[in-house]
């Protein structure tokens, strides 16, 4: 290692630490929860073993296209994390800004490979470091598969100009493994092949030899990669190529990148529409005259038209030509900003002119500067639930999943009237939002209107009739109107679609012993606690259940349990005070009633219960 490459490494790593503080005590947000705080197949190597076999579905928030990805590497990471040090945000969040750093690294280790100046080679990585579009690739762990591909990109990258180099066969072994990491992490791996012919293309300037066997390498790599994705079950959305708002969309994430004024975590909104217009048009015909100009200066500029393709090669295929579930996203622009910084780093270095080499390095430190102040605002964001949600949703005021999110943000506080003024909001805007039905629905059955609640929940239904949450609820709304027939079909349509889900089982047992079928019931409980041990719901459930029946003494263990599990819920120490008192131990009996009205002090059946006892000592 040199000594401008060393003072690079640190100064870089002071950099990203500087810009991103804040994100280190930043908590899991948005799909963080389900991804990862509350991803039982992190757990376990076995449970993450499922991830190499099974893909995973895209939301149906967005499009409602379908489709499933395919990115096990990502979900080994995470499994990594978990594994060293539990579910501790902040380490997952340390992970990520090495991930960013590494790629700053890496990016000055490509250039330098390709013989550009360190001061070139530096400025490009901390242009690209800094930049405020990066932070949702960053700050949002979930963001992760991103700029993780980007490590095996970009060392792909360096190995490929080594084996250009060398024409070493353990260069060309590494990068076939490199392609393969980087589209095992996600699918914009892909992206490697083109770019390492960018990269050919810069060193050599024609085809030779090596840039077959390198080729050879990447798609044999791309060839077993989907090969395994077929297997797993993965597949691309439904949606069809947007080519004529390819220009729109192009100039969109350009200027995402350069005046990143207000971001979003959901920019599906955003998505030009497929037709022909002016603006349409014009924006292809820029997208040829970048492509035109890049050409024109391969020779003249070849890092300026390097910068140029770079952009136009990672950036496309998230235009249109290829769908995403999303439409949109600001996180896939992580690669491409690497290619607009090395164009403006390229500019600054290259001018000869000093009066004009000393405004734009004032213009690009003054802007980098903006950028460090959007950026650390962003990242501040990503500390809060409600502030992500709407600081994006002043940027884009369309986006049903925002208001979705901030509607269960605010339930989980207690909100319940501003909930449910965003799930209208979001109904306005798509009112086959199913989640946003159910959700509101539950919100009304909650508030006692039934009625209301179960119109919403039919109206989900009659959108996605295999809707297993949709089914749950209606279920629970009828069993609280006291339609038992009508809960128990209900229950019964949700399991068919959900088998696995607790939940269902405990409330089609709750509607068993309701009808009097007690071993139904009893099966129905036992069920739930055999799919997951650890919810208290179903010992107390069942413990209840043993006690209508007279089986005292079996009741005591699964009530045991629930108060093991949950011992803030009353209802189990209750009961269990009834059981001790039928028994006629009333000390054990006073001391369960004591601690069922120290959670509930209005508990009437407790202090009565507390009286007899301590009456019959």
């Amino acid at each position: 290692m040199t000594r401008w490459s060393a003072v690079f490494l640190v100064l870089s790593a002071l950099w990203v630490l500087a810009l991103y503080r804040h994100a280190i005590s930043a908590p899991f947000l948005y799909d963080d929860v389900p991804q990862i705080e509350q991803n039982k197949a992190l757990t376990s190597w076995q449970g993450l073993g499922s991830y190499f076999a099974q893909a995973v579905p895209f939301s149906t928030d967005y499009l409602n296209v379908g489709g499933a990805f395919y990115r096990p590497l990502f979900w080994a990471s995470l499994a990594l994390d978990r594994f060293l040090w539990g579910f501790i945000p902040a380490a997952f969040h340390i992970t990520n800004l090495f991930l960013h750093w590494l790629n700053g690294l890496l990016m000055f280790g490509v250039l330098r490979k390709l013989r550009a100046p360190v001061l070139l080679a530096a400025a490009t990585s901390f242009i690209w470091l800094g930049l405020p579009i990066n932070t949702e690739a960053v700050a949002w762990i979930s963001g992760r598969s991103i700029s993780l591909m980007t490590v095996f990109l970009l060392a792909g990258l360096v190995v490929a100009a080594e084996y250009l180099e060398s024409g070493s066969a353990a260069a060309l072994a590494g990068f076939f493994l490199l392609c393969c990491a980087a589209v095992l992490s996600y699918e914009a791996g892909l992206l490697l092949l083109p770019l390492t012919l960018l990269v050919a293309f810069a060193r050599d300037g024609r085809p030779n030899r090596s840039w077959w066997m390198l080729s050879g390498a990447a798609l044999f790599a791309d060839i077993g990669y989907f090969a395994l994705r077929a297997m797993a079950g993965a597949q691309m959305t439904t949606a069809a190529p947007a080519i004529l708002s390819i220009g729109l969309a192009f100039f969109h994430y350009l200027a995402w990148i350069v005046v990143p004024i207000q971001m979003s975590i959901d920019r599906s909104s955003d998505m030009p529409a497929n037709m022909i217009g002016a603006w349409s048009m014009a924006a292809l015909a820029g997208l040829a005259a970048s492509i035109a100009i890049a050409f024109y200066l391969r020779r003249r500029l070849p890092e300026l038209a390097a910068g140029i393709a770079w952009v136009m090669i990672a950036l496309l295929p998230f235009c249109g030509i290829i769908p995403t579930y999303q439409g949109m996203a600001e996180r896939y622009t992580y690669v491409a900003s690497a290619g607009l910084a090395l164009v403006i780093a390229s500019v600054v270095v290259r001018v000869r002119r000093r009066s004009w080499v000393l405004a734009l390095i004032v213009i690009v430190v003054g802007w980098m500067g903006w950028g460090a102040w959007r950026l650390n605002a962003r990242v501040l964001d990503w500390n809060n639930e409600i502030a992500l949600y709407s600081s994006s949703l002043r940027a884009t005021p369309n986006s049903a999943p925002l208001l979705f999110n901030l509607g269960v943000a605010s339930a989980e506080q207690g909100q319940n009237a501003p909930a449910m003024d965003y799930y209208q909001r979001a109904l306005a805007i798509n009112p086959r939002y199913v989640s946003a039905l159910i959700n509101l629905g539950n919100l009304f059955r909650r508030q006692g209107s039934e009625l209301e609640a179960s119109k919403l929940l039919q109206h989900a239904l009659a959108i996605d009739p295999d809707n297993a949450n949709a089914w749950l609820d209606f279920g629970n709304v009828q069993l609280q109107e006291g339609n038992l027939q009508a809960a128990l079909d209900a229950y019964k349509h949700s399991l068919e679609l959900k088998p696995a889900s607790v939940e269902a089982n405990i409330n089609l047992g709750a509607t068993d012993q309701r009808l009097g079928d007690l071993e139904s019931a009893k099966r129905q409980y036992e069920r739930a606690i055999s799919i997951d041990p650890s919810q208290a719901a179903s010992y107390a459930d069942l413990g209840a259940l043993l006690i209508q029946q007279g089986k005292l003494d079996q009741a005591v263990v699964p009530l045991r349990k629930a108060i093991e599990l949950r011992p803030n819920a009353a209802a189990p120490y209750f009961n269990l005070g009834s059981v001790y008192e039928q028994k006629h131990q009333y000390a054990l009996a006073a001391e369960m009633y004591r601690k069922t009205l120290a959670i509930d002090p209005g508990h009437l059946r407790a202090r009565l219960g507390l009286l007899r006892a301590q009456n019959a000592k």
